[in-house]
């Protein structure tokens, strides 16, 4: 029933993921292609409209160091946004396995309590906040939308914690790794959605933005003996500055496009969990005497 249980919950994830990602590669590759069509058409405007004198006389602008200086800015401004967003879609990365990490954690350390009635129900919590994470807060944080800290399955882990009672010496010991367990779950959780959420800060966006424009700009106005050469060069620029808009909104975004995150820490905890059952040990002789003393 576990096996069933799990492998639906698979298939779920999988289609959710599935169309998120193709929401955002088709949207990505409207966008794309729209930019790049109206760059041609503004390009040919300007050959266009603009007499042959003013054009060569903006063949200064070839000549002088603002194309190269605009080129600098914009690259040093795409590599420092590429390495913020690369640094929290890293940690976005890590947040996941600590978070994995501390489900196992918390499903081994309760089978220390020998207690069947509590495995049951740490089994199901368990299992359960790993479903909503997958099918329910997946979507919402490719849509960039805050969840709570404190979701309902999250606080029905911290409830079977409370149930726990001390019938035996190695308790409060279990006990102690599965608070810090829980602990390490909550701090991974919050950075999980802290970051997911979060995203790039609106100044350093319209900062990028706006290098990127000028470069676009000084490339779209800056005459040329060729007009073949010109549409190359144009073409070319505008594609550029396409791509590294793309991979920044790609990396910005953990849990949508072409680069997510992988969610396999997910799946192998959940499998772990599901198919692992806890049983009752009968205490040795020699446990048995210690305990009495």
């Amino acid at each position: 029933m576990e096996f069933y249980y799990v492998q639906n919950c698979k298939i779920i994830v999988r289609e959710v993921k599935m169309d998120i990602k193709r929401k955002f590669i088709v949207s990505e590759f409207v966008e794309g292609l729209f930019f790049l069509i109206l760059s041609a058409i503004v390009g040919f405007l300007v050959h266009v409209i603009l007499p042959a004198a003013t054009l060569a006389e903006l063949a200064e602008i070839r000549r002088s160091d603002v194309v190269g200086a605009s080129g600098t800015l914009f690259s040093l401004v795409t590599a420092f946004v590429l390495m913020h967003v690369w640094n929290d879609y890293s940690n976005c990365s890590r947040a996941i396995a600590e978070e994995a990490e501390a489900l196992l954690s918390l499903w081994n350390y309760t089978d220390f309590l020998n207690s069947p009635q509590i495995s049951a129900v740490m089994q199901t919590s368990l299992v359960e906040y790993i479903k909503s994470i997958i099918t329910t807060e997946l979507s919402a944080l490719a849509a960039k939308r805050p969840i709570e800290f404190s979701s309902a399955t999250f606080v029905n882990i911290l409830k079977v914690l409370d149930r726990i009672a001390f019938d035996d010496q190695r308790d409060p010991v279990a006990f102690k790794a599965l608070i810090e367990a829980f602990q390490m779950l909550n701090h991974a959780r919050t950075d999980r959605i802290t970051i997911a959420t979060s995203g790039i800060p609106w100044f350093l966006r319209i900062f990028y933005l706006t290098t990127a424009f000028v470069l676009w700009l000084y490339y779209l106005i800056q005459g040329f003996n060729s007009t073949l050469l010109y549409y190359i060069i144009l073409i070319t620029i505008t594609i550029i500055i396409i791509l590294a808009y793309l991979l920044i909104t790609d990396l910005d975004n953990p849990f949508a496009g072409l680069l997510q995150v992988p969610l396999d820490n997910y799946y192998k905890c959940m499998d772990f969990i599901s198919g692992v059952e806890h049983e009752k040990t009968v205490p040795t002789i020699s446990q048995e005497l210690h305990r009495k003393n």
